[in-house]
């Protein structure tokens, strides 16, 4: 995995905790109602989470993809070579 999706998915992550912990507990939420993260807001983040977790999913599948018919096509191409 290249440096830039390792740092994506280190965001996505904080996220999804964040968003968790926002949620679930029980201190937390009380704290972040005050200064406008109430439960909408959060289920409007959690929306957002999702939508960027799948968009991530869909590059990394086209990425392995693209390196997968990339490693078939050198492979013919060698072929053809000898």
């Amino acid at each position: 995995m290249s440096q830039v999706s390792q740092s994506d998915l280190a965001t996505l992550e904080q996220s999804r905790i964040a968003l968790h912990n926002a949620s679930a507990n029980p201190e937390i939420a009380p704290a972040l109602a005050q200064v406008g993260y109430d439960e909408a807001k959060l289920q409007e983040g959690k929306a957002l989470f999702a939508t960027a977790q799948d968009a991530f999913d869909a590059n990394t599948e086209h990425n392995l993809n693209a390196t997968l018919a990339y490693q078939s096509f050198d492979q013919k191409r060698k072929a053809l070579e000898v």
